[in-house]
């Protein structure tokens, strides 16, 4: 009877086994880039089963695996575009960036490539919207798929963005006087503005905000006063008229847009 029992719990254990040494993937797809690890590694899924849709559950396709291949051109051009179009000035990727919106880092370890596509696609409100084709669209995503290197501290909490309306909205010092034509997403106050006639604003005074105040010149509390009462002199072509505050209206504007967002890990705050 023991002996009996015995078998019937190898026979059962059998069948997990075999899943362990070779995933039901390979069973529809052949081997490929062995050496960087499993299916799983790559393009998620569940490699337990043969029913399509669930082995297909939250996949990786090859178009956006590109992220684990060493030196992938996707991936490089893809972080040049983060880059230049500054979304860290409210995400976090790979680690660094601004507390404004979501953690992309998280983000990315809990979404399938397409719900990204769309969310870039049709972005939120207070989120530019780049327009990018699909090509492009790919490469960031690799990009973004490369650099969610990072776990969430037990003690962060997901980012929860509100956006102001009625009164208290109306009292602040940006919508009063930037609001009209700029946008920015702001830490206490949430999404302030009413249009995209002018650039967005947000992390305007954090190392991650992507256009200076001249060359290598990052804004910060003294020249963007100076950049406020006279733009042209700054940059010729600008349409932007002079804003010429007090000292009293200038630290209200300041005590909107220039809070402490950034995180920037000790190893890359030479970067």
């Amino acid at each position: 009877m023991v002996a009996h029992l015995a078998l019937l719990i190898c026979l059962w254990l059998l069948p997990g086994a075999a899943l362990a040494a070779e995933p039901r993937c390979l069973s529809c797809h052949a081997v490929h880039y062995a050496e960087l690890g499993g299916c799983l590694d790559c393009h998620r899924g569940d490699p337990r089963s043969s029913r399509l849709e669930i082995a297909h559950f939250g996949l990786i396709s090859g178009r956006y695996a590109h992220f684990r291949r060493p030196g992938s051109i996707l991936v490089e051009r893809g972080g040049k575009r983060i880059d230049e179009t500054g979304c860290r000035r409210c995400h976090i990727i790979g680690g660094r960036g601004n507390r404004l919106a979501t953690d992309l880092d998280q983000s990315v370890s809990e979404s399938a490539p397409g719900e990204l596509v769309e969310a870039i696609r049709r972005p939120v409100l207070f989120m530019p919207d780049f327009h990018w084709p699909d090509a492009l669209l790919d490469e960031v995503v690799n990009a973004l798929y490369a650099a969610a290197c990072r776990e969430m501290a037990e003690d962060e909490l997901p980012r929860i963005v509100h956006f102001e309306r009625g009164e208290e909205a109306g009292e602040n010092f940006f919508v009063k006087h930037c609001g009209a034509c700029h946008r920015v997403l702001t830490a206490a106050a949430g999404g302030l503005g009413e249009t995209d006639n002018a650039p967005n604003l947000s992390g305007l005074l954090t190392p991650f905000f992507p256009v200076k105040y001249r060359e290598d010149e990052p804004f910060n509390r003294d020249n963007l006063k100076k950049y406020l009462d006279n733009p042209r002199q700054t940059r010729p072509l600008t349409r932007m008229a002079p804003v010429p505050l007090k000292e009293e209206d200038y630290r209200q504007l300041l005590e909107v847009i220039a809070e402490d967002v950034s995180l920037i890990p000790a190893e890359n705050a030479s970067r």
